[in-house]
């Protein structure tokens, strides 16, 4: 079905329909289906506004089910709305392509994390209307934009002489005030950061000494060509400094202080730092986490993922540039393993105990029934054991793995001699390279 256009307004254009049918079961089977309509509709916005924004609604019936009988209880119709996108400049295929996943992206995370809240037993069933909006607007000019094509709402970027950019950064994080000068950020810095005054700059691998010793605690993110990537990501929790690290010239970079991190990654998570693409704007909120620099419309979304997030590393990966070379270091990695394991378990399914109330549930377990698990060395079976208990399958398998170790420590502890031939004891004598390192 195609998407009708109707205009209700002399700058604003709806294109759209309501689906009778009830095959649309999902977003990602809606917007297979309409993309190349939709990115029609852009390219028409383009050549019609050139400057315009856009809004996607769609409508969706969600269900609600009783958890103790599964009987449907509820039956509403939801509404997503983009609140309006800005879209100027924006030509290419690719251009396009981006923002439209953009679109999808955020509807689903829409419905996915309202239907995902603990206790909210909404089930999506099916889209029963799409419309995209389009309106022409006036593209941003003048204090919209500063010289590094960042917002200023989004950023600070203060003085900087011989290195001190790091410092008036921090400085600016505890001189929120609007009057505040420069002179007066740059004052502050030299009274309270010692280090301000040895005009050097900061590197990333100093900061977390300078961490320590202000007690304060700082997020780093490099602007690298299109991408942003997470450089030093702080272990405290509360009152973090966000700044954003930039390449000025040759090995040379300039600290910038981040006011408003969310909408900042907000901006630019799909498009990039492309300088003639920033130009999609968002005013919906959304909460950034600083490892993996995801986005989440909702503070409990984030803090569920955070809680995970932030035993691993930072997950933005950084590609080496054209001309660096890699090299292999892990030499020892290229021998093979003395000894190899393999370990497999069998379970089956059992019940805790029975619904008590309407609004419990059953919840079943998986219970160890038997096990079985071998180690071999390179040309023979060192240890191997396959048991089965319904009862005390991992009392025995810990056991057994006991047995394994102590017998394993025998063969470790053994020494053999290595009994060279004169050819080989001949070679070894007369070596000048290693034969592992080729060095």
């Amino acid at each position: 079905m195609p998407l009708s256009k109707s205009a209700f307004k002399k700058t604003t254009v709806t294109y759209g329909t309501r689906f009778e049918e009830h095959k649309y079961t999902s977003i990602d089977v809606l917007f297979e289906k309409f993309s190349p309509q939709i990115l029609s509709i852009f390219k028409h916005g383009i050549t019609a506004y050139k400057n315009f924004k856009v809004n996607l609604i769609i409508f969706a019936i969600l269900d609600k089910y009783d958890y103790a009988s599964n009987d449907l209880i509820a039956r509403n119709e939801f509404i997503h709305q983009s609140r309006g996108k800005e879209l100027t400049c924006l030509s290419t295929e690719t251009d396009l392509e981006s923002f439209l996943s953009m679109l999808e992206s955020d509807a689903e995370e829409r419905f996915d994390g309202y239907c995902d809240l603990e206790g909210s037993g909404w089930v999506f069933q099916f889209v029963t209307g799409l419309f995209i909006q389009l309106s022409s607007c006036l593209p941003l000019t003048g204090s919209g934009h500063n010289e590094h094509q960042f917002k200023s709402e989004f950023i600070w970027d203060g003085p900087c002489e011989n290195g001190e950019c790091f410092y008036t950064a921090i400085s600016r994080h505890f001189n929120m005030y609007d009057s505040v000068s420069n002179q007066e950020i740059l004052d502050y810095a030299r009274r309270n950061f010692p280090e301000c005054n040895k005009k050097e700059p900061m590197s990333v691998q100093s900061i977390s000494k300078f961490e320590k010793k202000h007690n304060l605690g700082i997020n780093v993110i490099l602007k690298d060509e299109a991408d942003l990537l997470v450089v030093y990501h702080t272990k405290h929790k509360y009152d973090n400094i966000n700044l954003l690290l930039m390449p000025v010239g040759q090995n040379q970079y300039h600290y910038i202080y981040i006011t408003d991190v969310n909408r900042l990654i907000n901006e630019f998570r799909f498009i990039g730092f492309k300088q003639e693409t920033s130009n999609i704007t968002s005013k919906k909120q959304v909460y950034a986490c600083l490892n993996c620099l995801n986005v989440f419309n909702t503070q409990k979304l984030h803090d569920k993922h955070y809680r995970f997030c932030q035993k691993n590393d930072a997950q933005t990966i950084q590609m080496p540039h054209e001309g660096q070379t890699l090299t292999f270091s892990r030499k020892e990695a290229t021998f093979k393993a003395p000894l190899i394991g393999a370990f497999d378990f069998e379970s089956k399914m059992t019940r805790e105990g029975l619904s008590s109330t309407p609004n419990s549930k059953d919840i079943s377990t998986h219970k160890v029934i038997s096990y079985s698990f071998i180690i071999i060395s390179e040309d023979e079976i060192i240890f191997e054991r396959t048991e089965s208990d319904e009862h005390n399958c991992l009392q025995l398998f810990m056991e057994a793995i006991f047995d394994a170790s102590r017998q394993i420590r025998k063969i470790i502890e053994r020494t053999t001699p290595m009994n060279l031939t004169e050819e080989q004891t001949e070679s070894f004598t007369n070596a000048t390279t290693c034969h592992i390192c080729k060095m």
